[in-house]
């Protein structure tokens, strides 16, 4: 789980995780979220998501990190968004209208970046982790976000021993543990996905639960 696995997945293009389209429950529930026109997203290990094509569509300004260069290329090359390449420190930055995406390590990024987010939309960050990784993460993730941002996180549960992963399955339980002490947690959506995506069950998974959860800060 180091940044070479992640660069080799992007140079390889074995990037499963990528849709191409938006998430329709970001779609379905991100209206519901409580954010105004012009409240900043921020989107960790944002890969070349569409994703944030449709918060910028809802005039969202979108702040992003992610490890691999080659997708925050790929993402403004094949959207056709004109960007200028910036430096700042480690982090090579790609600006354009309404986007400010980081190419670098997430755990590098400071809080002075973020300052403005009202809400982290989380759809394939938390579960790129591994166990023992995952509360250095929301460690990490809950230091530099505002205390008044809200969490809009999609997460997968199966069983572990059918694959490992990435992306790894993350119980509920689990994310009452990491996010309960600050947060209350509403579930928006839970279903079984699994009959939507076969090369997850040609990897040996019976069942795949996606669950959409907003995280509101309890004060």
């Amino acid at each position: 789980m180091d940044h070479n696995f992640w660069h080799q997945r992007w140079q390889q293009d074995k990037i499963g995780f990528h849709l191409e389209e938006a998430n329709p429950l970001l779609v379905k529930y991100g209206p519901g979220v409580g954010l105004s026109p012009d409240d900043e997203v921020f989107v960790p290990l944002c890969g070349k998501s569409l994703d944030m094509i449709w918060l910028r569509e809802q005039g969202f300004s979108v702040v992003g990190i992610e490890v691999s260069d080659l997708a925050l290329k790929s993402f403004f090359e094949s959207n056709t968004i004109p960007c200028r390449n910036l430096q700042a420190g480690e982090f090579n930055i790609y600006q354009a209208n309404g986007y400010m995406l980081y190419s670098g390590d997430f755990f590098a990024l400071n809080a002075d970046v973020i300052q403005s987010c009202k809400l982290v939309y989380d759809r394939a960050s938390l579960v790129a982790f591994p166990e023992e990784m995952r509360k250095q993460y929301v460690h990490h993730l809950l230091s530099i976000i505002p205390a008044e941002a809200s969490i809009f996180l999609i997460t997968l549960q199966y069983s572990q021993e059918q694959m490992q992963g990435p992306p790894f399955s993350v119980p509920k339980s689990e994310i009452e543990s990491l996010f309960g002490d600050s947060y209350n947690l509403e579930i928006l959506s839970e279903k079984d996905v699994l009959a939507d995506h076969d090369h997850f069950r040609q990897q040996g998974l019976t069942s795949l639960l996606e669950t959409a959860i907003l995280l509101t800060p309890t004060s």
